[in-house]
């Protein structure tokens, strides 16, 4: 079924912090972290030319592959909020409609990155 969703758009990005390193609380209130703004300050460098591809009611798939620095073990689902929260090729998180994930061997370069790509399910069709 996968087979059938044609990936139209990929992007490389580097190594994103955990949902649980993104954010902080301070002074009462939830903040950002050090490592999530940075995160942040280069995905917007890397998408800066990008713009929105798919219109609101579009139905999307979005997969995700993590290449880790190390071999650590690392809990897959701590990634995907973090990396879908740099895409601005939608209108709204909300139209993504699957969403794989899948923890890759590590990077042999020892920085790390993470590979995202999305399409949009044909015909309106969703799984």
């Amino acid at each position: 079924m996968l087979s059938d969703i044609p990936i139209e758009v990929t992007k490389t990005l580097p190594w994103p912090p955990s949902i649980n390193m993104c954010y902080r609380s301070h002074a009462g209130k939830i903040i950002r972290s050090k490592e999530g703004r940075e995160f942040a300050e280069k995905c917007k460098e890397i998408f800066k030319d990008d713009e929105c591809l798919y219109q609101d009611k579009e139905e999307l798939f979005c997969m995700i592959e993590l290449y880790p620095p190390s071999n650590h073990r690392r809990d897959v689902d701590n990634y995907g909020k973090v990396v879908i929260d740099q895409i601005p090729w939608f209108e709204d998180d909300s139209q993504i409609k699957a969403l794989l994930i899948l923890m890759m061997p590590k990077d042999e370069k020892k920085d790390g990155f993470a590979q995202v790509s999305l399409g949009k399910f044909e015909d309106g069709n969703s799984i």
